[in-house]
């Protein structure tokens, strides 16, 4: 896997990826705006929440009404279903192009990257079939069924902060390497 992650980590391959991003980050603010207008105030889908609580699951789906509810389970079984399969290549094709730019083509640890992007999917559908379970069972949560949506919540988080974290000091490391490169040629020039 590592060796087609490295084959395919670059920039006509990234790009798409990156602009199906974009459109996932004007999609969700937009089904949000309509799930507020229902409640008559500012709310967020429960996919944002780093962890919740039944109380706070009872009032969203409460304050979102009937409609809010459909659009919500459409949301999360349609857009979010489709949305790892985007973000998460994305990272690991991005962390891949930049490692090698700090390290080489021989970059080592892609194994452990892809397996992190991979398990942040898998989290992120975890807590998706969830979210669509207390949706389904409204007004009859079960108190399992909110703490284990909750726990995938705050592990999903975990998870694209050490995405994130990762793709940053890559950055990072490509710019400094890059500034260091042109300083050195500089100073033999």
């Amino acid at each position: 896997m590592t060796q087609l992650l490295s084959k395919w980590a670059v920039p006509k391959i990234i790009l798409p990826f990156f602009l199906l991003n974009l459109v996932f980050a004007f999609l969700f603010p937009r089904y949000e705006n309509q799930l507020s207008a229902i409640a008559g105030e500012k709310v967020q889908i429960l996919d944002k929440y780093p962890m919740y609580t039944k109380v706070q699951v009872m009032d969203l789906f409460t304050k979102i009404k009937a409609e809010g509810r459909e659009i919500h389970r459409f949301m999360t079984s349609v857009v979010d279903m489709i949305y790892p399969l985007v973000y998460g290549p994305f990272l690991m094709l991005l962390i891949t192009f930049l490692l090698k730019k700090v390290f080489g083509p021989k970059t080592g640890g892609l194994n452990f990257i892809f397996g992190i992007c991979l398990l942040l999917m898998l989290v992120d559908y975890g807590e998706n079939f969830t979210t669509l379970q207390l949706l389904g069972s409204f007004p009859n949560l079960e108190d399992s069924v909110v703490s284990r949506g909750s726990t995938l919540a705050n592990l999903k988080l975990v998870l694209m902060l050490l995405c994130s974290g990762i793709a940053l000091f890559a950055t990072l490391g490509w710019i400094g390497s890059y500034l260091i490169k042109m300083t050195v040629n500089r100073d033999r020039g």
